[in-house]
């Protein structure tokens, strides 16, 4: 063998060896996985996010978005989901890459058909806010929106945020698992299993879904 099909060969061993450590981690989950975070979408378009693959509904089990902390992610245009109505031989739900407008276009099209969310219609109705402390406290609690960048509510909760003037920092989950993570032990604190998306933190007051009543109740109680 000459040096140059000796070294072709050894790239294509060392690919091949590279593919198949990176396929041997996480690609399965099961019902009692710990630190896995599953989101799925409801009938009305909304997003919630679960800690166990049972918690789950039936109805929304067939395409659900699952984050790992520790997985790397690889193409940000690809997601990693799986259908928990099938279990395989052993007993674990196989994690499949798929792109991630297939999960975006679910979301939306289950929002077209049933109208508007409860923060849009809360603003639509023209539902009063208390009055807020024009006062800036000396050290202002920190208002954390965990989301991702398809969902409606999160946008809706941030855009609210920014119009009464109050800083927040957003995080996408789906782009910083360390932050899926970070909010599942918040929920999980908060005696929360799961919840919708956006998950907010208002000087640790966990609310979970954007609802600008429950939002401007806790700014209140945070002094804001």
């Amino acid at each position: 063998m000459n040096r140059r099909a000796f070294v072709f060969g050894s790239l294509l061993l060392a690919c091949s060896t590279k593919k198949k450590e990176g396929e041997q981690k996480a690609v399965a989950v099961t019902d009692d996985s710990i630190g896995v975070l599953f989101i799925w979408i409801d009938e009305k378009g909304d997003a919630h996010t679960e800690t166990k693959a049972g918690a789950v509904p039936e109805a929304s089990r067939a395409l659900v978005r699952v984050i790992v902390p520790e997985q790397e992610e690889g193409s940000a245009d690809a997601i990693s989901v799986v259908d928990l109505r099938t279990k395989q031989a052993d007993g674990t739900y196989a994690i499949r890459r798929v792109p991630k407008r297939e999960f975006e276009a679910l979301a939306e099209s289950r929002r077209s058909a049933h109208g508007p969310t409860l923060g849009t219609a809360e603003q639509e109705a023209g539902v009063a806010r208390p009055e807020h402390n024009q006062k800036i406290p000396t050290a202002p609690p920190k208002v954390i929106i965990y989301g991702a960048s398809w969902c409606k509510p999160c946008h809706q909760a941030a855009d609210y945020l920014k119009s009464i003037g109050v800083p927040f920092v957003l995080y996408d989950i789906e782009k910083e698992p360390a932050r899926a993570s970070e909010m599942a032990q918040k929920l999980e604190a908060s005696n929360h299993r799961g919840g919708s998306i956006p998950v907010l933190d208002i000087g640790g007051a966990i609310l979970i879904g954007y609802s600008q009543v429950a939002v401007d109740k806790a700014l209140v109680s945070a002094g804001y």
